[in-house]
């Protein structure tokens, strides 16, 4: 942490050293978890340039043994849950990865692709999935015929679907005839795909590309790689 960055309050210096999420560092502060120059800390308490932080072994060794995996899924994988003879995103890790408590955040069909986050850091679920976060997912979408400008429209509106539904406002750009990008907010229910449907319009390739400020890249389908540096701490200060 730069210099110029002090004082800075605990809760956001353990955040900023991977340790917590500034909920979670309130919550060691008040379990006794964490000292300042060897006296326990205090909610809101701020740190200065030369302090001696210490925070218990064990809550050391749960931030060090957390895991943020970014996956390309190929169409054919399931999320979770997989059927007799399916395979699910987890079978696309090597064996040292799985038993780890990884879970999937942010579901794709199998018949989709594209990005999927897998991690066992509880402390980012709510953050990430709950409805109010409006943290965006970004899409490639081709469709079995040409795009009309009232359907586009539409769908940047919101749209009413089945179960008393409606969608909320997204961010589509047509790319070609058959092919858009829409940014959603929300994550119902094969969402795109029943929003493409109320328009008579089938989806034919369905691609995630983009959550929140992480992006699928570089990466091939199947492949995975581990979250790290400064694309997690981005990642990370996005949540909050």
């Amino acid at each position: 942490m730069k210099d110029s960055n002090f004082p800075v309050r605990i809760n956001k210096y353990l955040k900023d050293k991977g340790i917590a999420s500034r909920r979670k560092a309130d919550d060691l502060i008040l379990n006794g978890e964490v000292t300042i120059n060897d006296e326990a800390a205090q909610i809101g308490q701020k740190v200065f340039l030369g302090d001696e932080v210490a925070v218990s072994d064990r809550a050391l060794e749960e931030s060090q043994n957390k895991i943020y995996l970014l996956v390309n899924k190929p169409v054919g994988i399931v999320s979770h849950n997989p059927l007799p003879g399916q395979k699910e995103v987890l079978d696309l890790l090597p064996q040292n990865m799985r038993g780890k408590g990884l879970a999937v955040l942010g579901r794709l069909d199998r018949a989709s692709r594209g990005l999927m986050l897998l991690s066992n850091d509880g402390t980012i679920v709510d953050k990430l999935l709950n409805p109010r976060s409006k943290h965006e997912k970004e899409y490639i979408v081709e469709v079995d015929k040409p795009l009309r400008h009232f359907f586009l429209k539409r769908m940047r509106e919101g749209i009413h679907l089945s179960g008393g539904i409606t969608s909320k406002q997204a961010e589509v750009e047509k790319i070609n005839d058959t092919t858009f990008k829409i940014v959603l907010t929300e994550g119902k229910k094969h969402q795109i795909r029943r929003m493409a449907d109320a328009f008579g319009f089938a989806v034919r390739d369905l691609k995630r590309i983009r959550i929140a400020t992480l992006t699928l890249g570089k990466l091939k389908e199947g492949d995975h790689k581990i979250l790290k540096g400064k694309e997690l701490e981005k990642f990370r200060n996005a949540l909050e």
